[in-house]
């Protein structure tokens, strides 16, 4: 009686043994597919390919697939790089300049708006008036040279129209990238 205890015991050792095992395989595909991700993401290109094989490796897991639900909107186009954006902004900031002129009626409105198709005048630092656009401009390109991606959005987020239609595509992207 007791040897075949014994030998039940142990083959439920081995069922759990092997169940560990498979788990371990299983994680480990995991953690490459999502090594894989990371890196093809941190790109501008597609990530699809890399997304499939995460989504795959993690099976019919609810938590894990709803982390990667936002994911999925880009992965087929990818999304700029921090530096793609950065190099991206003194233009956008250019546009948001010329939004800002344009929408000033009269003469000088005309007048600057003629003007800001040939030169983007952009006070900075002190410079800037304070709660404008261009105090908004300065703050955003003092953080993406800084390397604060996410205090370059919050610095262009609640901009008035038409200054807040010129940076929304900007902004879109810089959201995919955060």
């Amino acid at each position: 009686g007791e040897i075949s205890a014994l030998k039940s015991q142990i083959a439920g050792f081995e069922r759990e043994r092997a169940l560990r095992a498979r788990q371990r395989e299983r994680a480990q595909s995991f953690l490459s597919a999502v090594e894989n991700l990371r890196a093809a993401a941190a790109g501008a290109g597609s990530y699809a390919a890399a997304l499939d094989l995460v989504s795959a490796a993690v099976g019919d897991d609810p938590k894990v697939a709803e982390a990667l639900k936002p994911l999925h909107a880009r992965a087929e186009r990818g999304v700029p790089t921090r530096q793609m954006l950065a190099t991206r902004f003194d233009s956008v900031a250019a546009d948001a300049m010329r939004a800002e002129a344009g929408g000033k009626p009269g003469l000088w409105g005309n007048v600057a708006e003629q003007v800001s198709h040939l030169i983007v005048v952009r006070r900075t630092g002190a410079r800037a008036p304070a709660g404008g656009v261009e105090a908004a401009l300065w703050k955003a390109n003092v953080s993406l040279r800084s390397g604060d991606l996410a205090g370059a959005v919050d610095a262009l987020d609640g901009m008035p129209e038409p200054t807040a239609s010129a940076v929304a595509p900007w902004l879109d992207d810089a959201r995919a990238r955060l």
